[in-house]
């Protein structure tokens, strides 16, 4: 039975239903499913700029992927962050089809705005990073971008 506590399933329980679902059982699969939706949802979520249609879609893609390839889980009580990380190269897959032009890019100060309805304090430390981010060099600034909003693997950026 399913651990009751807002963290969801333990270690052990995970194991078993991966154990199960990779022998072919569907209701292990349904578990695994449910325990781990709700939390990749959200995860996809705030990556995905609260882009809800984008994030649904996405959280799909990544069960079907991460079902199709369980045999892979090295680790099976580590299903949720192999799962967040399929999920985490989706969406910058998804990020990087829909990035502006260069042009924009190359116009783009740096500052960062804080949406309607968000804290002051969320709001003063986007201005922090804004200026922060500033005070790089062009090349700096590029390679932050690449790497935490591009999600591009630093053995590719040091290339």
């Amino acid at each position: 039975m399913m651990n009751e506590s807002a963290r969801g399933p333990d270690e052990s329980e995970v194991e078993t239903w991966v154990a199960a679902a990779l022998a072919g059982d569907a209701e292990a699969v349904t578990r695994l499913y449910r325990a781990h939706v709700k939390a990749l949802y959200n995860f996809v979520y705030w990556r995905r700029e609260r882009r809800g249609g984008e994030t649904e879609e996405i959280v799909q893609e990544t069960f079907l992927d991460a079902f199709r390839s369980l045999d892979r889980l090295q680790d099976r009580s580590a299903f949720h962050p192999w799962i967040c990380g399929i999920a985490r190269r989706k969406s910058a897959k998804a990020r990087r089809r829909r990035r502006p032009p260069e042009e924009d890019l190359a116009a783009w100060d740096g500052s960062v705005e804080a949406p309607p309805g968000e804290s002051l304090e969320t709001g003063e430390v986007r201005e922090a990073v804004s200026e922060a981010l500033a005070s790089l060099s062009p090349r700096q600034q590029h390679l932050l971008r690449e790497a935490y909003v591009e999600d591009r693997p630093a053995a590719e950026l040091a290339a």
